[in-house]
């Protein structure tokens, strides 16, 4: 029963996200719908769970580079801070997108907007008492200001949304938003914050950047309708220029890390991986809607290196 109504789940979120015109650029096999692996994938972007899983991955990959101590209280903390932010972005675009602009998530974020806005809440609450009972006090006030920039930076933005992203492409400040979230509580359970450290950083800020920059090609038409203002929206190179900034990138990153010692290294051809993986299924489905999808899936390359070491 789960599996049937899992399946048909899948069905209807493939098969709205296949209705525009650049479908016709995917190959023959990722015309069929209704995969199981299609059904969990739209389930996990619907409810916001890649984005935490993701972070959960590159947190658990930067604390074994530098031996730090990460608490389970951490990991449980970061899951909550990704999955409010994300899920809270999604819930406050809702309501100044028409129905005929909305891509399938924000219309599943619509639809069932009461259970999430009460799952938002009971979350928000979740997290303040994860971080009284489980966090040293050292790691509240970093935390914390961690949260008010973002709030600042997301009032803002929907302020004066062209001046905030004219000055900062929103594609760049989600990358470093999620390299922040998915490095703070290293660094202060590390007690320091070493120069490869923000190397490591910077890097993993870049290739989330990407991640989000597909998945803007992907919605390039949708958010023209909307106004929305990003990097895809603002210039007519960015959308066909991914694949090459892609490759690009990847291979400067893989070149860095041969300077670097063994742990760092790792991590610099982690993210290469990503963005090579990246680049290759942007080749194979182009900017279709499937790529949402799949992009997120790049980004668990990290999961092959903690599984060999």
């Amino acid at each position: 029963m789960f599996l049937r109504a899992l399946r048909l789940v899948g069905t209807e979120g493939v098969a709205h996200s296949m209705t525009v015109q650049d479908s016709r650029s995917l190959p023959a096999w990722s015309e069929k719908r209704g995969s199981l692996l299609d059904s969990l994938l739209v389930l996990s972007k619907n409810l916001c769970l890649d984005a935490p899983l993701v972070a959960l991955v590159w947190q658990e990959f930067l604390a074994r580079v530098w031996d730090a101590p990460v608490q389970p209280g951490h990991r449980l903390t970061l899951a909550c801070i990704t999955w409010l932010a994300y899920m809270g972005d999604r819930l406050l675009d809702g309501p100044r997108q028409g129905q005929q602009g909305r891509s399938e998530r924000h219309s599943f974020a619509w639809t069932h907007r009461p259970g999430l806005q009460a799952a938002w809440i009971g979350m928000a609450l979740l997290g303040a008492a994860l971080v009284y009972f489980l966090l040293p006090v050292t790691d509240w006030i970093p935390g914390f200001l961690f949260f008010a920039g973002l709030a600042l930076y997301c009032l803002a933005a929907r302020t004066w949304p062209r001046l905030i992203r004219g000055i900062v492409p929103r594609e760049l400040l989600v990358g470093i938003f999620f390299s922040i979230a998915c490095s703070l509580f290293v660094f202060t359970t590390l007690g320091q914050l070493p120069v490869t450290g923000v190397l490591l950083a910077l890097a993993f800020a870049l290739l989330c950047s990407l991640d989000c920059w597909a998945i803007s090609c992907t919605d390039r038409d949708r958010d023209l309708l909307q106004g929305e203002w990003n990097l895809v929206t603002s210039y007519a190179w960015a959308w066909r220029a991914f694949p090459q900034a892609s490759l690009c990138y990847s291979a400067s990153i893989l070149a860095i890390s041969l300077f670097l010692p063994v742990a760092p290294a790792r991590f610099l051809q982690a993210i290469a991986l990503s963005g090579l993986l990246l680049f290759a299924i942007t080749r194979f489905l182009g900017m279709s809607r499937r790529l949402t999808l799949y992009a997120d899936l790049t980004l668990m390359s990290p999961l092959l290196f903690l599984v060999v070491t």
